[in-house]
């Protein structure tokens, strides 16, 4: 995945893109151990962790575009999400969004729509 170079931020829309790949490695890790002779299971459910870490601030990694910033008393250097496969569940880009918007209002302090928020659309400065 292209992790943002130092001091240049991604959007909500990149940020969820890059889940929704993260979210296949799981596949593709069982599909290479099934090629190599190795035994794969779904018991337990694939599980997969989205960690996403600043310096000191998480705008330093994530640019949250023209959405307003609502006040908070503390600034937030990392943030974790959770996801566990379930062959009835969501699919990957609805999981994707659903972490980024959590870490849209909850973290960031953003206050703007919710498809803005789960990085479905952009707003311009």
């Amino acid at each position: 995945m292209n992790l943002p170079a130092s001091g240049d931020a991604a959007g909500l829309p990149a940020w969820r893109q890059r889940i929704i790949l993260a979210l296949g490695l799981a596949g593709e890790l069982a599909r290479f151990l099934t090629e190599i002779g190795l035994p794969t299971s779904s018991d337990p459910a694939a599980q997969l962790a989205v960690l996403v870490q600043a310096r000191q601030a998480l705008t330093e990694i994530i640019d949250p575009g023209g959405i307003k910033a609502l006040p908070a008393t503390y600034v937030v250097n990392e943030s974790a999400g959770y996801l566990i496969a379930d062959p009835a569940g969501e699919p990957a880009p609805g999981a994707a969004s659903r972490v980024l918007r959590d870490l849209s209002e909850r973290v960031l302090h953003l206050d703007g729509s919710a498809d803005e928020m789960s990085g479905l659309e952009s707003r311009m400065g």
